[in-house]
């Protein structure tokens, strides 16, 4: 029996992270399926507009491109988490951001302009780890941490950085 008190006992990693991965598969499905049946139980809020029935010209059709200049604010000022999927160590890359900041940027700006997520960047690792200390070693009580490629993580801040000033600008935020 394997004694790693941050997992359940097992005596086979690889059928206990297969019985995790089929738990967390299984759990999202069930929520899925109760998510399908779920009805609006009353009818919308007049403080929101009617989307529907109001032609909009709010449009957001493609992603701006980013300068050298912009991506190295972000690579700077944001976390250095690395992965173990990650070519080399984000603390490497940060040493040598000159050379590579032009080449990071068009990796960026290429899945920006053709709207492509590479596959690499689409492959995480996944830890389970315990929802609150002392919790018992049940799966129901772990929750997946994905790690992905730093580069995965910065394309997808810039695109979570222009949809929200998108709807910032427009005004698309629930009021509550």
């Amino acid at each position: 029996m394997h004694l790693d008190r941050s997992l359940p006992p097992h005596t086979d990693s690889s059928l206990l992270a297969n019985d995790m991965g089929e738990f967390f598969i299984t759990k999202i499905a069930n929520i899925r399926s109760k998510l399908d049946g779920i009805s609006p139980s009353h009818p919308p809020s007049t403080l929101e507009p009617d989307l529907a029935s109001e032609p909009s010209d709010i449009v957001l059709s493609d992603f701006q491109c980013q300068t050298v200049e912009a991506i190295r604010d972000m690579i700077t000022s944001g976390k250095k988490k690395s992965c173990i999927l990650d070519p080399i160590p984000v603390t490497l890359l940060s040493a040598c951001l000159d050379p590579l900041l032009p080449i990071i940027t068009n990796m960026v700006n290429l899945s920006l302009r053709t709207g492509y997520f590479a596959n690499a960047w689409k492959t995480a690792v996944v830890h389970p780890l315990l929802k609150k200390p002392g919790l018992d070693l049940l799966f129901k009580n772990f929750r997946p941490i994905s790690n992905l490629q730093y580069v995965s993580k910065l394309t997808e801040r810039v695109v979570a950085n222009q949809i929200q000033s998108q709807m910032i600008k427009n005004n698309l935020f629930p009021q509550l």
